[in-house]
């Protein structure tokens, strides 16, 4: 296999400093007081400070390291240059593992195309809930209840086993006029409501005609706090992860 310093100094002569220093840091953790890895590492880093750490850390472990003498006397008049196809590799220092080094700004994976996608869920989801639970938040915002007259009560007898099917008919008035219905109720409410004549109806007030018995046999309250609820918590996903994806992160060495 080849040298990670050999494969590193072609890839900088290439201009693809992210993948050079990635074999700089796999030889500089396996032999953190190589000085070669050092001085390429500093061409590989993001800043001057970075740089001069690099060459100075080079030069501690080898202080004839001539390369790494001249970059860093050049360091307060120029950049340092890539170096040019002829260059060689000096002899490596004796291997002793000490510590993991990481050096230069590591990029951070980019999270927007996930971050969208969560968004766009969020939203189908929310367009879901509302279209199954509009009316159920209709009521629930602008709802009336009332006590209403149980005009008649009908029961259909089921057939074949098939459970029998009441219904009970009603009047109450809302905005000066007689308002009537017809709902379903459970066959076991039957007496109860032939002694009473009274039944609880509950009608929205931009439209008094509609209306529904009270409280509701089914209500779809849960399934909108269920579903707005976690369509909300997709949208925090989705910010922590467009934050994430910026946040500044410090390198360390």
């Amino acid at each position: 296999m080849a040298d990670p310093i050999y494969q590193a100094i072609k890839l900088i002569e290439a201009s693809n400093f992210d993948q050079a220093r990635s074999f700089l840091l796999e030889k500089l953790k396996a032999d953190p007081k190589n000085d070669v890895a050092w001085y390429w590492m500093s061409k590989c880093v993001a800043t001057d400070e970075l740089r001069k750490e690099c060459l100075q850390e080079a030069l501690k472990h080898n202080p004839k390291n001539a390369l790494a003498l001249a970059a860093l006397d050049e360091m307060h008049d120029k950049p340092v240059a890539p170096p040019n196809k002829g260059s060689t590799i000096e002899n490596t220092a004796p291997k002793q593992k000490t510590r993991s080094v990481s050096a230069g700004p590591q990029r951070r994976r980019n999270t927007i195309p996930v971050a969208i996608v969560i968004f766009a869920l969020a939203l189908v989801l929310i367009a879901v809930t509302y279209l199954f639970t509009r009316e159920d938040l209709a009521y629930r915002a602008e709802g009336r209840v009332v006590s209403a007259t149980v005009i008649k009560l009908n029961k259909d007898r089921g057939s074949e086993g098939a459970p029998d099917r009441c219904q009970a008919e009603y009047q109450f008035m809302a905005y000066a006029a007689l308002r009537k219905g017809t709902v379903a109720i459970p066959c076991a409410d039957w007496d109860r409501l032939d002694d009473a004549r009274r039944l609880q109806i509950q009608y929205l007030v931009s439209q008094p005609d509609r209306n529904r018995v009270y409280p509701p046999a089914q209500t779809t309250e849960r399934y909108a706090v269920m579903g707005f609820g976690l369509a909300a918590l997709l949208i925090i996903v989705g910010v922590v992860l467009i934050v994430w994806r910026f946040w500044p992160q410090k390198s360390s060495q």
